[in-house]
């Protein structure tokens, strides 16, 4: 019996993907208010321990990733000839989001359930590998509205900037990051890439670097002169969609943010003449530079991904240097487990032979 349950738990570990969580973007803040009007990536986890000795699938829940599917599929899936494309548009998916879309339908998420050796074996394999649906998107209306009700919003000035803090939880989860922004507040829209960003001290070549792994750092996005936000989201107005990302093949990796420019006001004319005291002149109201605002269907649900070129081949392969140590570890306690079972067997079995040896043959 114990070796049929070993080889089913080693099975299954064998046969989960190796990934691990990568970056989590948990802190924003603008030049306007700086350190008071902040706010967080758009599907973050703030249950999320930021200590790394969580599970490694716990720990990669909140990891806002721009490719479809989150996980790159292996072999052993059932997606394993999708290819990996790139959002071009949208915030990316969640497994929290995937975790809680899915959960609404157990018999088919957890058919197994909760605690069986298979059970994130299936869930791994059938849906975090599976092409995302609408509803593993992360939802940028619903959730720029919830930020905006709860004051969850960075404040900017045109030509200001956005600092940007993240904690890198494993190698493929470090800089070089690009940033750029919607105009209109919904995710659907993202510009061009945003120039100047000052990039955070830990870099390398598609964002690996293990040197940064269990620290937090930060970036500056700077905002352009001529910004215009034209959406409003609770009582905010002017309000943009900010998305950032990293290089990694494995994603890439990031997150999208609400900011608020902050427009500043027209001054008023100084008039050098006297006015008459026979006249009044008229009351008119002082303009300002910034442009309209308005509100949006926030309602509408998330259209389907826009798929492009991220400049790499994200479909390339799946990193895992962050859970082969986790899983060897696992592996490994399964292996001693037998081992101890072994060893408790040898031990009974030396004590019956020492007891046979010690009772004179008439006793026995």
């Amino acid at each position: 019996m114990h070796s049929i349950l070993l080889a089913v738990s080693l099975a299954g570990l064998v046969a989960v993907p190796q990934v691990s969580a990568h970056l989590r973007i948990h802190t924003i803040t603008g030049n306007v208010e700086y350190g008071k009007s902040r706010t967080t990536s758009l599907d973050f986890g703030d249950y999320i321990p930021f200590n790394g000795r969580d599970d490694v699938v716990n720990l990669q829940f909140d990891v806002q990733t721009f490719s479809n599917p989150v996980i790159p599929a292996t072999q052993w899936s059932p997606w394993k000839d999708f290819h990996r494309q790139y959002m071009v548009q949208g915030c990316g998916a969640t497994l929290q989001r995937i975790d809680w879309n899915w959960g609404k339908h157990p018999k088919t998420y957890k058919p197994f359930g909760e605690h069986h050796p298979n059970a994130w074996k299936h869930i791994f394999l059938n849906f975090f590998q599976k092409p995302v649906l609408a509803g593993d998107l992360v939802p940028t209306r619903s959730k720029m509205l919830e930020f905006a009700n709860a004051n969850k919003i960075a404040k900017v000035t045109p030509g200001g900037w956005v600092e940007v803090s993240y904690y890198q939880v494993n190698a493929d989860g470090a800089g070089p990051f690009r940033c750029r922004f919607d105009a209109h507040g919904t995710g659907e829209n993202f510009g061009a890439w945003l120039p100047g960003i000052v990039q955070p001290p830990v870099t390398g070549h598609n964002s690996f670097n293990q040197w940064g792994n269990g620290k937090h750092y930060l970036f500056r996005v700077p905002i352009p002169k001529d910004v215009y936000c034209g959406t409003t989201y609770g009582k905010y107005e002017n309000v943009c969609t900010m998305r950032c990302e990293n290089y990694a093949i494995n994603g890439p990796f990031g997150g999208c943010f609400p900011f608020q420019v902050i427009f500043p006001q027209k001054p008023k004319p100084v008039s050098t003449e006297t006015p008459s005291k026979e006249t009044k002149p008229a009351s008119t109201p002082t303009p300002k530079t910034k442009p309209p605002s308005k509100p949006i269907d926030f309602k509408k649900p998330e259209p389907e991904p826009v798929y492009g070129d991220a400049g790499y081949d994200v479909g390339k392969g799946n990193y895992d240097e962050g859970s082969e140590k986790y899983y060897r570890r696992k592996r490994d306690e399964v292996s001693g487990a037998k081992l101890r079972r072994r060893a408790a067997a040898a031990d009974l079995a030396a004590a019956a032979r020492i007891l046979a040896n010690a009772v004179p043959a008439e006793e026995r």
